[in-house]
């Protein structure tokens, strides 16, 4: 019972396992798209693989810029009236 308890303590909580932003997110799958062209032969396929990392590493670039320029709490600030 002193077991199952400890695992429990030990296992990673929701939050934690949430620590990277979106943008490392779509980063990876572009590490991971080039992966992807590195291994195919066929050089259509290799090329199509090369644009998807080129727009997840588009996709993470922008999110990364939002990322930081996001107020505290998340929500966009209002514009002033004209």
């Amino acid at each position: 019972m002193a077991q199952l308890f400890k695992e429990h303590r030990t296992a990673p909580s929701r939050s934690t396992l949430r620590m990277r932003s979106r943008a490392e997110d779509y980063y990876r799958l572009g590490l991971e798209a080039q992966q992807r062209a590195a291994q195919v032969a066929e050089l259509r396929l290799k090329k199509a693989f090369e644009l998807v990392a080129d727009d997840w590493f588009a996709l993470a670039e922008q999110v990364r810029w939002l990322e930081q320029h996001r107020p505290q709490n998340g929500r966009p600030t209002p514009k002033e009236p004209e």
